[in-house]
């Protein structure tokens, strides 16, 4: 079974991913869309996540990381204010010496999503295309 990805939302409000043009989904196929940010004026802010699974075949990727192949995602994501972001994803793949089967983190702030495997080396660095929604 693919590994999963740890995605932290860094913004300081709640968001919705999107993967490959579905919302995402955790290793289980439920709904991991959901990006809170938890924390109040007394506990402070600390960034929460959600486990997001992988697909190793591109045509098993809605709302999953592929990380088969060239490792090409499309993420969107989109904050509660409407600030959003967009990109072409790039997930790091066997060819870089990453299995399919190992679980990653990844940091998403408005402007990058960093790729980091479990013993925090930092395997890929994206930029994101970032977008403000007029309301």
């Amino acid at each position: 079974m693919p590994g999963a990805v740890y995605v932290y939302n860094l913004f300081n409000e709640p968001a919705r991913l999107s993967l490959n043009g579905g919302l995402a989904l955790s290793p289980s196929g439920a709904d991991a869309s959901r990006l809170a940010t938890m924390g109040d004026a007394a506990s402070g802010y600390r960034p929460s996540f959600t486990e997001v699974g992988s697909a190793v075949h591109n045509d098993q990727d809605t709302g999953l990381f592929y990380r088969g192949g060239t490792g090409v995602n499309d993420l969107k994501i989109q904050w509660d204010s409407g600030t959003g972001s967009t990109a072409t994803f790039l997930m790091p793949t066997l060819a870089e010496n990453v299995s399919v089967d190992d679980d990653l983190l990844c940091y998403i702030t408005t402007q990058f999503a960093i790729v980091l495997n479990t013993k925090g080396s930092v395997l890929k660095n994206n930029s994101l295309d970032f977008a403000i929604a007029m309301r």
